[in-house]
């Protein structure tokens, strides 16, 4: 009976196997639409953390004024990525690239961390492996795997 058992799991995976590799124009643009739908989520996480955290809260005591530089340069880059474009992001009378401090904070001039950057990290991660989680469940369910 042991044999027969292990015999038909065998059968059973090799059908899963076939049917997962038999699809890979599928697979394929289940995870292009995935890397898309992150991309674009990101980016409005990480507005929505800077709309938080930044613009809609109180001025600090720092005073420093609001330019929304930071929010309009959250974008995409490549198939992958979510960055703060620096080009877009300096302060062009200064030089300065305001993100890193406005994320973690700067002691020297009282300047509390409002971590837009971190936030969206993590709440990405968990989305991302929510809606990897459903891809794939859809997917299970196109493709007729048990």
């Amino acid at each position: 009976m042991a044999v027969s058992s292990a015999i038909e799991v065998d059968a059973s995976f090799a059908k899963v196997v076939k049917r997962y590799a038999q699809a890979a124009d599928k697979t394929a643009i289940v995870l292009r639409g995935l890397q898309h739908w992150a991309q674009a989520e990101g980016v409005a996480e990480a507005r929505r953390q800077l709309d938080t955290l930044v613009y809609d809260a109180p001025v600090s005591k720092s005073g420093y004024k609001r330019t929304e530089r930071t929010r309009k340069a959250v974008k995409t880059r490549g198939d992958n990525e979510i960055i703060v474009d620096m080009s877009a992001a300096v302060n062009p009378r200064s030089g300065f690239y305001y993100p890193p401090v406005l994320n973690r904070g700067r002691t020297d001039i009282s300047y509390e961390p409002r971590p837009f950057w971190n936030n969206t990290k993590l709440v990405m991660a968990t989305r991302f492996k929510m809606q990897g989680e459903e891809s794939l469940r859809t997917l299970r369910v196109a493709l007729k795997v048990e």
